[in-house]
């Protein structure tokens, strides 16, 4: 199954440098766009199944892209929770700057919305406690255990 878009790409790229909070912030949500388009905007839709950072691809403006559609199956219903789920996981990663698997970081600081605590130290300074506050409460959505609460 191929789906032609201009947010879609199969290039593989890498960026290795510092990002603002705000910056950040726009990977996930140019993420959620691309996969409402799979999703709304292809008819069956989409469902990418694989969503994860180094399937996130920034170009020259940080504009994000999804890449590596290849296990992407079309649906007849809108099947889509696990892609909820793994933007979910996405989501913490870019938020912590940790892999999705956290040792060292208790479930209370989440639970407490201990920020700085939770956040990747390189953003400190540059969030404003409600941004990051409805970014973390997003991310524990997509990932609740009941996949029906998932947004």
């Amino acid at each position: 199954m191929r789906a032609h878009h201009r947010n879609l790409v199969s290039f593989i790229g890498y960026y290795d440098e510092g990002l603002t909070w705000k910056q950040r912030l726009h990977i996930p949500v140019d993420a959620a766009r691309r996969l409402e388009y799979l999703h709304d905007g292809c008819k069956p839709p989409i469902l990418h199944r694989d969503l994860k950072l180094s399937n996130i691809l920034l170009n020259e403006t940080l504009q994000a892209k999804i890449a590596e559609c290849g296990i992407s199956k079309a649906l007849e219903t809108k099947q889509l929770l696990s892609d909820a789920y793994n933007f979910g996981i996405v989501l913490l990663e870019l938020i912590t700057g940790r892999p999705a698997i956290i040792r060292d970081v208790e479930p209370v600081h989440f639970e407490r919305m201990e920020i700085e605590s939770i956040v990747d130290s390189i953003v400190h300074g540059t969030y404003k406690y409600s941004s990051v506050q409805t970014a973390i409460e997003t991310a524990l959505a997509c990932v609740s255990k009941t996949p029906t609460e998932r947004p």
